[in-house]
């Protein structure tokens, strides 16, 4: 049957297509014979390419996914999570962190692939949540992650409540110190580049944080200082901090805008991980430590 009319459920993901059709199988044989059937289109249906409403709890089964892959650093393969489905796995991985004791201390910026038809990579920015259980003090235990990056971040703290999108020109009313950081980047889908909806899903692959003491953030100016990534005390990379969104207080901007449309209000004191100046190092034990020119610097050892 041609020019069948088909309609994709927004939230639930299932399609379902109006007329009569044979489902086959591999050899042609006829099967059965369906009237508008209903597909899965969230990928968990356990009556595949029928959908058995297994989307009803999607969030809850996906959530649970990507912790399990946490608690026993086990990747998992990407599900195909879409938009608005996304949004609330973040959601309520956070309120899960939340309900057993962590306490959310601010968001890290990043960038996330988009699905394109074009051989070139295209990204956009995305944000994901840190807890005080993500801090690394001296230690990190690398048998605890899955694929773990370690990248060279300003990190940004806040004088008052970040409640919306911000300028350029507002950033010193809003931010009151920068420290040095290292972001451990730590995919629950592995060594690989997720798309975006995944990604978010995933909480922007958020591993582990070390952040260094704090500084003014008037008594810097960070557009004309370098920033380094050592591992071992052997320098893997120096680039400019400008290397940040082309300059690092436009990342918390980007960051502002993000949590507007997603209806976050981070309050004062919260931090801001501005998003990679470097590279991400695939992790092996040893010393991991990042130098900001005239800032400071952060270190600690993984094991």
């Amino acid at each position: 049957m041609t020019n069948s009319p088909i309609f994709q459920n927004p939230k639930s993901g299932s399609i379902k297509v109006e007329g009569t059709f044979q489902v086959v199988d591999a050899e042609g044989k006829v099967i059965k014979t369906v009237t508008d059937p209903k597909l899965c289109g969230c990928g968990l249906s356990q009556e595949k390419p029928f959908c058995d409403k297994s989307h009803a709890n999607y969030v809850s089964i996906v959530t649970r996914m990507l912790e399990d892959a946490r608690a026993t650093a086990k990747a998992i393969t990407p599900v195909g999570v879409w938009n608005l489905r996304a949004y609330e796995i973040r959601k309520r991985s956070l309120e899960n962190r939340l309900a057993v004791g962590e306490k959310l201390i601010g968001v890290k910026f990043g960038g996330a692939l988009l699905k394109s038809d074009s051989d070139e990579k295209r990204y956009e920015g995305i944000f994901g949540f840190l807890t005080d259980a993500m801090k690394i003090e001296t230690e990190l235990n690398l048998g605890a992650l899955i694929a773990p990056l370690a990248e060279a971040e300003v990190v940004f703290k806040l004088a008052k409540d970040l409640d919306r999108a911000i300028s350029l020109d507002e950033v010193f009313d809003f931010i009151s110190h920068v420290a040095p950081g290292i972001e451990v980047f730590d995919c629950r889908y592995g060594a690989i580049d997720p798309f975006i909806d995944d990604a978010i899903a995933d909480n922007a692959c958020a591993g582990a944080i070390a952040i260094g003491s704090w500084v003014a953030a008037k008594s810097h100016d960070l557009t004309s200082s370098e920033i380094s990534i050592f591992v071992n005390e052997s320098l893997n990379q120096k680039v400019s901090t400008t290397a940040i969104a082309g300059n690092p207080w436009q990342a918390v901007v980007n960051a502002s805008e993000k949590l507007s449309n997603a209806g976050v209000v981070l309050p004062a004191g919260s931090i801001i991980f501005s998003g990679s100046a470097t590279s991400g190092i695939a992790m092996q034990a040893g010393k991991y430590r990042v130098e900001i020119t005239g800032v400071g610097e952060v270190s600690f050892v993984a094991k």
